[in-house]
């Protein structure tokens, strides 16, 4: 029996881990369902403001970027700046990892040094480990009410660093959400302002701006930098917390099959000992029988 007692212990001991996996499942459901709503609720705006940015930077020829506003400076470069956002804790399967690999590949496919701006222990731990250079730190990302403090002096830092020439190109690092199954691992450059056909409005009218465009980029575009880096960060909750619900639905039902799996064994093991203590009556009733 003492086989049985140990597998008792056991099945008590997944039971619990079960309880715990659940919990955790609840709570992260709850937390990625109001972190998909905000992502999918400012992602547009985020798009469509950076087209009109896009459109305003690039309606005139002839003038240099420089000249408009100094983020949108373009250099020779010898410098790169990485913000790399991973999730604060674990229990989310490979997120943090796969964000990390790609970091790690953009890292080694560059000729010219890159620094690193981290927001969340995991990819900093990783970087300092591997004897990167991180600059600037930042806690991981929590829920909207700290992303709101978190944004600001996240895009701070970046948008210094670029205009002292701390960094000719800036870029981010992170997991964006496409749905609860999938997040994508996704390096995206922020600075200088990318001149992508694509995000221009493909029109020949002439625009008349007040006040002019100088005045307008110097008001929005440090706005909507701000705005990106608010977006990434929100990208990164969402992600976090769909990842971390599958795998804590995973690993409840992966207790569910073992407690099961126990269950079962205990109830055999429990079986054959009530069947051998039978044939132990039976046959000491035989042998009295035999005796008289």
């Amino acid at each position: 029996m003492a086989g049985l007692r140990e597998i008792r212990r056991h099945i008590r001991g997944v039971k619990n881990i079960a309880q715990v996996t659940r919990a955790m499942q609840m709570v992260a459901s709850s937390k990625m369902r109001r972190a998909q709503d905000q992502v999918l609720a400012h992602r547009g705006y985020v798009a469509r403001a950076w087209r009109l940015l896009s459109h305003l930077a690039a309606v005139e020829t002839g003038v240099e970027d420089r000249q408009l506003h100094p983020l949108l400076a373009k250099r020779p470069v010898k410098r790169i700046e990485l913000l790399l956002v991973t999730a604060s804790r674990g229990f989310c399967g490979a997120l943090n990892h796969t964000v990390i690999q790609r970091a790690a590949e953009f890292i080694l496919e560059q000729s010219a040094p890159v620094r690193l701006v981290t927001v969340g222990p995991k990819g900093r731990d990783w970087m300092l480990h591997h004897g990167q250079r991180i600059v600037a730190e930042f806690a991981g990302v929590g829920d909207e009410a700290t992303l709101a403090e978190l944004g600001a002096p996240i895009a701070e830092v970046l948008m210094d660093d670029f205009e002292r020439r701390d960094a000719d190109e800036v870029y981010m690092a992170y997991a964006e959400f496409v749905n609860t199954l999938i997040q994508k691992p996704v390096l995206r450059k922020l600075l200088p302002l990318p001149h992508d056909p694509s995000l221009g409005m493909h029109t020949r009218r002439a625009f008349t701006f007040e006040p002019d465009r100088r005045a307008l980029l110097a008001d929005l575009l440090p706005r909507l930098v701000h705005f990106q880096v608010l977006q990434v960060l929100r990208e990164a909750m969402a992600s976090e917390h769909s990842a971390r619900m599958v795998a804590m639905r995973e690993a409840n039902e992966n207790a569910n099959d073992m407690l099961n799996d126990l269950t079962l064994m205990a109830n055999r093991m429990r079986q054959r000992a009530i069947t051998q203590d039978v044939l132990e009556l039976s046959e000491g009733g035989l042998f009295v029988s035999s005796l008289e």
